[in-house]
């Protein structure tokens, strides 16, 4: 599974931080309070199954704020 997401981390710039909120907050309301929210919970590794699916790659890019990522579906025998 590939997977682009963004991130907000000591990694990821200020600049890009404030550009990334203001795109989602032109979005409307209701969609910035979930990016917030969203945000606020870790992002995509809160909703991973980590028994479910092993990180194979992961690269960030846009000044830290976007990771793509790819992920192996672990298969129990």
């Amino acid at each position: 599974m590939l997977v682009v997401d963004y991130v907000f981390d000591n990694k990821t710039t200020k600049f890009s931080q404030i550009l990334i909120r203001l795109i989602e907050r032109i979005a409307g309301g209701e969609h910035f309070r979930n990016f917030k929210n969203y945000i606020e919970n870790k992002g995509l590794s809160s909703l991973i199954e980590k028994d479910k699916f092993k990180l194979t790659k992961y690269n960030r890019m846009s000044s830290g704020a976007v990771t793509i990522s790819l992920y192996q579906k672990i298969i129990f025998y």
